[in-house]
């Protein structure tokens, strides 16, 4: 069975409240690696949610592999909240998300990661750039959303519910000092992340200031051929990237924490190629209402996946990365059966995948051959 990157922990357990109640339930999570600290009660618009903040640990680098495929499991907790004042795409072609007050308060030109919580894309995350845009001849704050899954954001309507929160950015999981992972005085020597980005993968590495101005960080090259080092790369919720750190003697271990949400995350998928990963949910069970991150459960078929051939040159793949020979050399194929679904690896011999784990923290590669959907994880 295909298991995520971070370490296995004992079962954890998590005690839901509604406001005021004493206990109602408790709910199981599975071992993913993931330690429940407290719950917390969450206000989304006039709906109470309650959930739960946990922390994971990832395992960035092992002895003899050389990459490790990851993804950020968690959001952090939220900054802001309200509804949508309007979908405007400006003439560069991108989204820009209106708001009536929700949006003062945050930074401009700071990434930030927007969660819909109502309407027909409820659970869906995108990145967005806060900034200051005259729109219909008023200058106001705005959000421009980077739609790099391919599904039109502007298909909303413009009064969905939303909750805006911080990204994670590489240097706060990999500081520039090279506390955690080595730094180098040049790309070859120095620990190497690739996310991928807008349908391209873009690498940044890790300087020790040697070549970059004496300034350290995370640094990458630009058209004009000059390597710049950034204090804001940020990572967002569910994509996915790879980390290769120099030859390591034992493994490196940091931690992650966040949020777990009790409704499903909804994960753009482009056509083509996407290195993506899921986030910790308490919507993802199997049809018993058992805690479940089995393939089978993970809500792809019931979201559009198209089925094919396991033989077959084209259709949509899952496929799972392999440290081991730095490929994604595990591919997994939907067949529909009798008006249900099972899951095959492709082999020469095909085998039954309905068991393998899709686990919060790890990075996978979904290829979509038709065009672009809305994975909907957990449904």
């Amino acid at each position: 069975m295909q298991t995520m990157q971070g370490k296995q922990e004992p079962v954890s357990t998590v005690l839901l409240f509604n406001e005021g109640d004493p206990p109602m339930n408790s709910l199981r999570l599975f071992s993913l690696g993931l330690f429940l600290i407290s719950a917390a009660l969450i206000r989304a618009s006039d709906v109470v949610i309650v959930g739960a903040v946990g922390t994971q640990q990832l395992t960035v680098a092992r002895p003899g592999e050389r990459y490790q495929a990851l993804s950020i499991p968690f959001l952090k907790p939220s900054l802001a909240r309200g509804r949508f004042d309007g979908v405007v795409v400006d003439e560069g072609g991108d989204t820009l998300l209106l708001d009536n007050d929700g949006f003062l308060d945050l930074s401009s030109y700071e990434f930030f990661s927007v969660r819909i919580t109502s309407g027909p894309q409820r659970g869906r995350i995108c990145g967005a750039l806060v900034e200051y845009k005259t729109v219909n001849e008023v200058f106001r704050k705005v959000l421009r959303c980077y739609d790099g899954g391919g599904v039109d954001l502007a298909t909303l309507d413009g009064s969905e519910a939303f909750s805006v929160h911080q990204v994670f950015y590489l240097s706060e999981l990999f500081p520039s000092n090279g506390a955690v992972v080595p730094a180098g005085a040049v790309e070859l020597e120095a620990t190497r992340v690739l996310l991928f980005w807008n349908g391209k993968f873009l690498t940044y590495w890790l300087s020790d200031g040697t070549n970059t101005g004496g300034k350290r960080g995370w640094a990458t090259g630009g058209q004009d051929g000059l390597v710049r080092v950034y204090d804001d790369v940020g990572l967002f919720p569910g994509d996915g990237f790879l980390i290769q750190v120099p030859e390591v003697t034992e493994p490196i271990v940091i931690t992650v924490s966040g949020e777990v949400l009790l409704e499903p995350m909804v994960q753009p998928l482009r056509k083509g190629f996407n290195l993506v990963g899921t986030i910790h949910n308490l919507s993802r069970t199997n049809v018993s209402g058992e805690p479940s991150t089995k393939l089978i459960d993970s809500g792809l078929a019931e979201s559009g996946f198209a089925a094919g051939a396991v033989d077959s040159l084209g259709g949509d793949r899952v496929r799972l990365y392999n440290p081991a020979t730095n490929t994604f050399d595990v591919t997994l194929r939907l067949k529909e059966i009798a008006e249900d679904w099972a899951w095959e690896i492709e082999q020469e011999t095909p085998s039954g995948a309905n068991e393998v784990a899709i686990e919060p923290g790890a990075a996978i590669s979904v290829f979509r051959e038709s065009g672009p959907m809305l994975w909907e994880v957990g449904k």
